[in-house]
């Protein structure tokens, strides 16, 4: 009798961390294992990762990966530790257990993922008069490339949805590592924006368990000691012309009344 199992169909991992693909068999007495052979199969290609044939000296094994040879032997245990998983390291998985009579296989589907590093700038803003601002979300180090990206404003009386019409995206960029980037703006106007308001970037991508939401804080337009100085000196000199005009008409009409008449 030959009875092989594996606790996996699809494993996700994280960039850089080690994961174990588990493969074990289970042989009757009368079988003996004459190999054993993992394989990664991705877009169409494939490459063999470890072999191992009883009876021949040593093994063939790539870059990172391992296979306890002496739990092989003694537990059937044939599993698999990939260390400092890789976008490259993507794809099937196939753990080949052979003796002379039968061969059989399990496939492990390995997808690796890499949550987004999120930030909104400028932190704070407020308008000066007829005043543009674009905010900017930074989305940074994600893998794989499909990710959600909304913005929300806030105010005293309620929050909205902002239309994806009203924003704008970057192009994506990929690191050497393989992971992407992307920024999407939003652009507020002084003239339609309602201050105190909070404008929000809502990020999800698979890697996530929950969203990620940074914000931006919109102040309500506020005098500055300067400018409440500057706005005082300029209604007192008004009201100093005014006055020096009222003056001096008062004056002229007190000048033609005294004037004796011909």
């Amino acid at each position: 009798e030959f009875q092989s199992s594996s606790n996996n169909t699809s494993l996700r991992t994280r960039l850089g961390s080690s994961i174990t693909l588990d493969c074990r068999f289970a042989l009757a007495p009368s079988f003996l294992l004459s190999s054993l052979e993992w394989r990664r199969q991705h877009r169409g290609s494939g490459r063999s990762l470890f072999r191992y044939h009883v009876g021949n000296a040593g093994l063939t094994a790539q870059p990172k990966v391992h296979v306890d040879v002496e739990q092989l032997l003694e537990n059937g245990d044939a599993s698999l530790t990939l260390q400092e998983a890789t976008v490259n390291d993507e794809g099937t998985y196939i753990c080949l257990v052979s003796t002379a009579q039968h061969q059989v296989q399990h496939n492990i589907q390995l997808l690796v993922s890499e949550p987004p590093r999120v930030r909104v700038f400028p932190t704070e803003v407020s308008f000066k008069r007829d005043e543009t601002i674009t905010l900017t979300c930074n989305i940074a180090g994600y893998y794989p490339l499909d990710i959600s990206v909304s913005w929300t404003q806030k105010t005293p009386e309620d929050e909205v949805e902002i239309s994806p019409s009203n924003t704008r995206f970057s192009s994506h960029r990929q690191s050497r590592g393989g992971t992407y980037s992307i920024n999407s703006y939003l652009s507020i106007s002084s003239a339609t924006a309602q201050a105190p308001a909070t404008y929000t970037c809502h990020v999800s991508h698979v890697a996530l368990e929950s969203p990620i939401s940074i914000s931006t804080h919109l102040k309500a337009a506020q005098h500055t000691e300067l400018e409440g100085l500057v706005g005082g000196a300029i209604a007192t000199a008004i009201f100093v012309s005014v006055l020096f005009i009222v003056l001096r008409r008062k004056r002229a009409g007190r000048r033609l009344s005294t004037e004796p008449l011909p």
